[in-house]
């Protein structure tokens, strides 16, 4: 049995999350941890606005207050519905990292919207939130678009570094069920003439865990990753991205961050 967080602000309930999460649950039992973190930090807003606005102000705050609410009794009632083990956690009135970071401490993985996480805080994507919550996890996360379709084939971001290593190996001791799928480990440059770096090496260790693997070399930048996501919409790709506190991407700076962007496919990301 395995710990999951279904991170969720508390006025975006992430559906095509919670359809991942039903999935797994329906291959292995598991423990689903929901931590649900307001919206708006209290502490900031309130002494810019409350002196001018403090009717508004108020209500405003009671309105998040509420919907966080409405958000946790949608999870319990789905997680009851659906035979869930799910424990509730309702993290400070305002948003802090660190109250996430302790959440991956003590899971196995945690899960996320592509498009809906701290929106309301911040509209870019990925936003500045969602960075520093897959940078300072302790554990592998996992990003799902909210028009989720379950995925066909596996695709490894690969560059020959330990990011990239490390994500493999995380992937398969999370889902040794998912290593019979067609598999593909991709090594993205834009010289032609780069050979895979380590063959050798990755052939012999992803060939012991994936059953049906092959290798492709890409020259993907910029304008081409949105034509990509729509030829490979039926993937879940599998990065070492975001270990350090700029995008570290296995491909490149900017990969990883499109294919968000995109919200097409499922990502699943993990650094050491």
């Amino acid at each position: 049995m395995k710990k999951i967080i279904f991170a969720c602000d508390g006025k975006n309930f992430p559906k095509g999350a919670f359809k991942f999460i039903k999935e797994l649950n329906e291959t292995e039992p598991i423990l689903l941890t929901g931590a649900f973190l307001h919206a708006i930090n209290f502490d900031e807003f309130i002494p810019g606005v409350f002196a001018v606005y403090a009717g508004r102000a108020l209500q405003y705050m009671e309105e998040e207050r509420k919907e966080h609410r409405i958000t946790m009794e949608l999870f319990a009632e789905l997680c009851q519905r659906n035979q869930i083990e799910y424990r509730l956690h309702e993290e400070s009135a305002n948003w802090n990292i660190n109250d996430l970071v302790k959440e991956t401490r003590f899971a196995d993985m945690m899960v996320m919207s592509e498009e809906l996480f701290c929106t309301e805080l911040n509209m870019s994507e990925p936003n500045s939130f969602m960075q520093q919550a897959i940078h300072k996890s302790e554990c592998p996360v996992v990003l799902i678009p909210e028009k989720y379709q379950p995925f066909k084939k596996i695709v490894i971001a690969y560059d020959g570094k330990r990011e990239s290593m490390f994500a493999m190996k995380q992937f398969c001791q999370l889902f040794p069920q998912l290593t019979s799928q067609e598999t593909k480990i991709i090594y993205n440059k834009e010289n032609n003439t780069d050979e895979i770096p380590e063959m050798i090496y990755v052939e012999e260790y992803a060939a012991r865990h994936f059953s049906n693997l092959n290798f492709e070399k890409l020259h993907i930048k910029g304008k081409d990753i949105e034509p990509w996501t729509k030829q490979n919409n039926d993937i879940l790709l599998v990065s070492g991205s975001y270990g350090r506190s700029t995008f570290s991407s296995s491909l490149n700076r900017s990969f990883v961050q499109d294919v968000i962007h995109e919200h097409r496919i499922p990502l699943f990301i993990a650094h050491n």
